[in-house]
């Protein structure tokens, strides 16, 4: 497997045999191939001004909003408790 900034790229022919709704396929897809508008993505399209997480105020890609943001990690603690 292909690694993108510690996110491991997964198959996308298994996102679309999940038994998810189609928006969450769509969103793993898309966080799958890094094509989700985080702030560095933002950054390489058009002029950002403030690229940081309205949360911690780190940098924003897609490893940071999702995982490293102590949001993030927060949240992440409170689903794997609820299951």
């Amino acid at each position: 497997m292909v690694s993108f900034k510690g996110i491991l790229m997964i198959y996308t022919l298994s996102i679309w045999k999940i038994c998810i709704p189609p928006r969450v396929q769509i969103f793993l897809l898309l966080l799958s191939n890094n094509k989700l508008l985080t702030g560095d993505n933002l950054a390489k399209r058009r002029h950002v001004d403030d690229m940081a997480c309205l949360s911690c105020n780190e940098t924003e890609p897609v490893t940071q909003l999702f995982f490293d943001c102590c949001v993030a990690s927060i949240t992440w603690k409170l689903a794997a408790h609820t299951l």
